[in-house]
C-alpha cells in the first residue's frame, strides 16, 4: 500500500534556471526529484518556457523526465 505524502508540484521558469550545456532536460529532472524529502509526494512538475527557444532533444528529454512544458 503506497503511504500518502505531502502533495508537492515543481514550477521550473527553464529560460531563467537553464538547464547547463553537460546536461540533459532528463537529468536535471532526475537531480531535482532526488531532492523532495521522502514524506513528499509530487503531483505535477512543469517548466515554463518559449517552445520555440527549446530544441527538440532538450523537449523530448524532459518529456523522458516527466516534466510538462508550458509555453
Amino acid at each position: 500500500m503506497e503511504r500518502a505524502g505531502t502533495p508537492t508540484a515543481i514550477y521550473w521558469d527553464i529560460e531563467n534556471c537553464a538547464i547547463p550545456k553537460a546536461l540533459s532536460g532528463h537529468r536535471v529532472a532526475q537531480a531535482v526529484l532526488a531532492t523532495l524529502p521522502k514524506n513528499y509526494k509530487l503531483v505535477h512538475f512543469a517548466c515554463y518556457a518559449d517552445i520555440d527557444k527549446i530544441s527538440r532533444a532538450t523537449r523530448t528529454s524532459l518529456a523522458h523526465g516527466n516534466v510538462d512544458i508550458v509555453d
